[in-house]
C-alpha cells in the first residue's frame, strides 16, 4: 500500500510539473511576443525625424517596453 501511495505521489508530481512547464512557456510566449513587437517598433520609430517632445515620448516608451521585457524574463525564467 505505501508503494501504491508513492506511486500515486510520484504520478501527481510529474503531471503537476508538466503542467506547469507548459504553463509558463505559454505566458513567456504570451507576454514577450507583445513587448517585443512594442520595443521593435519604437526602435523604428526612433530612426524617424521626430521633434524633441516626439523623441521624448518615444525613448520613453522603448525604455518602459525594455524594462518591462527585463522583469518579465526574470521571472518567467526562474
Amino acid at each position: 500500500q505505501i508503494t501504491d501511495e508513492l506511486e500515486k505521489r510520484t504520478i501527481a508530481d510529474l503531471e503537476w510539473n508538466r503542467a506547469r512547464a507548459e504553463f509558463l512557456a505559454n505566458l513567456s510566449h504570451q507576454a514577450r511576443a507583445p513587448l517585443s513587437g512594442l520595443i521593435g517598433a519604437t526602435s523604428l520609430l526612433l530612426e524617424t525625424n521626430l521633434d524633441r517632445h516626439q523623441l521624448e515620448y518615444a525613448r520613453t516608451a522603448r525604455s518602459a517596453g525594455d524594462a518591462l521585457l527585463e522583469l518579465v524574463t526574470s521571472l518567467l525564467d526562474e
